[in-house]
């Protein structure tokens, strides 16, 4: 298992752990090697899978090579839990197409942005654990896989967590976070803050439009693209005595708008009555999901942290998931740089938002 062995020293090297918290035990060989052997240039599939109810689909006198892909059989079923953020999401769905970010059913199957492949190994539910996951943007050109051995509504609340701060100060400023949370910000607070996951997720139409149409009081916030008489009228006003720009005690410390976009005299008055108001004490929405999800492979209920983590750095390097930093096993051994930006021009990020009419939504 050299692989394995240069994954996990390559993870104490980088995060200073020790060995045994980073090294696959003796006993998970076997399973790993199954892993491993069965995921494919284009395609997971487990046929030797025999544990948390599947069934091995495999002809013994043929091994692990089949002459046609078998078809997915297992399913994801809904717990039904009031208090599951699957099953039940704490925000609209309006312009979703009432759709949830997972789609429950028969016969489970996943496409990677790249156009690898998975079938499910196992059946599964909300209450699953020990399990490799995928978060999709809604722009459909990036996405994040992820390992948790708790339920995957669970972990979800701490994605939910940190993305909606991250967008929230995105959209506020440094100077103006300060001005309203005095705490120092803790080390995984900031780890979390640099990763690419979540600054794609902030700087992402899509996704944003996400956050918008959950968070209308965050609409101030967003620079407009001004015609060229709104930009004459907009000087006007500037000029005008009674236009003091000084005036602005919060306005003026967002984020400086992209080229060719400009906030609009209204929209700073209402950056300064938001936080007058004190609106950000109950928003944003925390419990908001910004992407969609899939559980794509599902692993032993016994399974170590180190058997979930080069699962998921196999699942990272065949699908070449862009919002991962670490786990691409190709780059271990290269001087590719992993820590390569992945987000749009910081220029599009405010490009063609939609302001919804909330008229009788409920």
């Amino acid at each position: 298992m050299y692989l394995s062995n240069l994954f996990a020293a390559n993870r104490v090297h980088r995060f200073s752990t020790h060995s045994n918290q980073e090294y696959l035990h003796e006993d998970e060989y076997t399973i790993a090697l199954e892993f491993y052997l069965q995921i494919d240039i284009d395609l997971f599939y487990m046929k030797t899978c025999s544990y948390r109810g599947a069934q091995p689909d495999i002809d013994v006198p043929k091994g692990l090579f089949c002459i046609h892909e078998s078809q997915a059989q297992y399913s994801i079923i809904a717990c039904q839990q009031r208090s599951c953020c699957l099953c039940y999401p704490s925000y609209r769905l309006t312009y979703r197409s009432y759709q949830p970010i997972i789609q429950f059913g028969s016969n489970q199957r996943h496409s990677f942005i790249n156009g690898y492949r998975s079938i499910l190994n196992c059946p599964a539910t909300c209450t699953t654990k020990n399990i490799i996951y995928v978060l999709t943007c809604p722009c459909n050109k990036f996405d994040y896989i992820g390992e948790t051995s708790v339920p995957l509504a669970n972990r979800l609340s701490f994605h939910q967590a940190h993305v909606n701060r991250i967008v929230q100060e995105c959209l506020l400023g440094k100077q103006n976070i300060s001005r309203i949370r005095n705490q120092i910000k803790s080390f995984e607070t900031l780890v979390k803050n640099d990763m690419k996951l979540y600054q794609h997720f902030a700087h992402c139409p899509s996704a944003l439009q996400w956050f918008l149409d959950e968070n209308p009081e965050y609409w101030p916030f967003i620079p407009q693209k001004l015609t060229e008489s709104q930009e004459q009228d907009e000087e006007k006003d500037i000029l005008t005595p009674m236009m003091d720009m000084n005036q602005f005690t919060y306005a003026n410390d967002v984020p400086e708008p992209p080229n060719n976009y400009r906030f609009s005299f209204k929209q700073k008055l209402e950056v300064d009555r938001f936080f007058h108001e004190k609106k950000y004490l109950n928003s944003p929405n925390l419990h908001l999901d910004l992407y969609q999800v899939n559980i794509v492979a599902v692993l032993p209920n016994n399974a170590s942290d180190a058997l979930r983590r080069f699962v998921e750095a196999l699942f990272i390097t065949h699908a070449e998931t862009k919002l991962n930093t670490i786990g691409h096993l190709d780059q271990l051994s290269t001087s590719r740089n992993t820590d390569q930006i992945a987000s749009i021009d910081c220029n599009e990020w405010c490009r063609d938002l939609i302001r919804r009419s909330y008229t009788n939504i409920e």
